[in-house]
């Protein structure tokens, strides 16, 4: 049903891909800064807090930021912001490691709320929860997947190159949406059941 609608089908590619690629990285940020940058533990701890006080500074804004930008930009902006969190951090000064994991905690309410909003205001009421049990059943399981790559991949190639490997999947998670009408939307389309029926050719 997703891959049906011109605006799902890019948003759910570009969704799942930013959830396998997010899921790479964000197992690794701890090691990475406790064996990698030999950081202190109290200066972990205000890494994470920095990144959780994003995330509720960025649950604020979201809806103003969406009604400001329009629903795509305001998506694809987010997702923009959290690949370069991943390249922030994968630079490795202490002043760019605060820079990303506020990018990191501020992007997701920012891509989040309006990838929601697109969601259930386009897919009729009626295959609301068979279209939501696909999405939860692609991005979550993308998730469980990207954890489990991203062990494998670290104990291979190192945390570093793993994170950098992480941070070139979000951004590649980005061009369903940069090359379709999607970054463009302003406003919500109304749904229609008609967007989800298999085409018949005669």
């Amino acid at each position: 049903m997703l891959f049906a609608h011109p605006v799902l089908r890019p948003l759910t590619i570009s969704a799942t891909i930013g959830a396998v690629a997010g899921a790479m990285q964000g197992p690794l940020v701890v090691l990475y800064l406790v064996r990698e940058l030999h950081w202190s533990p109290a200066l972990v701890g205000v890494a994470i807090t920095v990144a959780g006080a994003a995330s509720v500074l960025g649950a604020a804004v979201a809806p103003a930021y969406s009604n400001r930008l329009g629903l795509g930009r305001a998506y694809f902006s987010g997702q923009i912001l959290a690949s370069l969190g991943g390249v922030l951090l994968a630079l490795a000064a202490t002043p760019l490691v605060f820079l990303a994991q506020l990018f990191s905690g501020l992007s997701m309410p920012l891509y989040g709320v309006p990838q929601q909003t697109l969601r259930q205001s386009l897919v009729p009421e009626s295959l609301l929860g068979q279209t939501t049990a696909t999405w939860r059943t692609l991005v979550i399981g993308g998730q469980t997947l990207g954890a489990l790559t991203s062990g494998l991949l670290a104990g291979v190639l190192g945390l570093r190159l793993t994170l950098t490997l992480s941070t070139t999947g979000m951004l590649l998670g980005t061009l369903p949406v940069a090359l379709s009408p999607l970054r463009q939307l302003s406003s919500t389309p109304a749904a229609s059941a008609s967007e989800y029926k298999p085409s018949r050719t005669a």
